[in-house]
């Protein structure tokens, strides 16, 4: 998973050691590279598509696989598919957003969203525990 920009820097290393499938992960690589907005969905900034693009030569140059996950936006998702990436992962809360109104009823978004709120206040009691 390349979440930073030293990782980014390091993909060819990683794919020596065996990777042969890179994930970027846009959250967090768009708020280390460029100032991220509030906006629903991390948007295709200079810096980000540089760094996607940077890891889409890196990955087709020795035959490995490149998805791009996180908030994704449509914006980020079109310049994605232009950039040549093989796949890119939604948010389950995002699926609405990005492909229409049929995708807000998932059979299990129910259980997704209780067993995501549950595990927050799991490590919020943890950490208390702890300090």
């Amino acid at each position: 998973m390349v979440e930073t920009p030293s990782a980014l820097l390091q993909l060819d290393r990683m794919i020596d050691a065996g990777v042969q499938r890179a994930l970027i992960g846009v959250n967090d690589l768009s708020s280390l590279i460029d100032v991220r907005l509030r906006a629903p969905g991390v948007a295709p900034s200079g810096g980000l598509m540089a760094a996607i693009t940077l890891a889409r030569t890196v990955t087709e140059r020795r035959g490995v696989e490149l998805a791009v996950a996180g908030y994704l936006s449509p914006e980020l998702i079109d310049a994605c598919r232009a950039a040549g990436i093989d796949e890119c992962v939604a948010h389950y809360h995002d699926l609405p957003r990005l492909f229409g109104a049929e995708w807000a009823d998932l059979p299990e978004l129910e259980l997704l969203t209780a067993t995501k709120a549950k595990t927050r206040r799991d490590i919020a009691a943890r950490a208390a525990v702890k300090a």
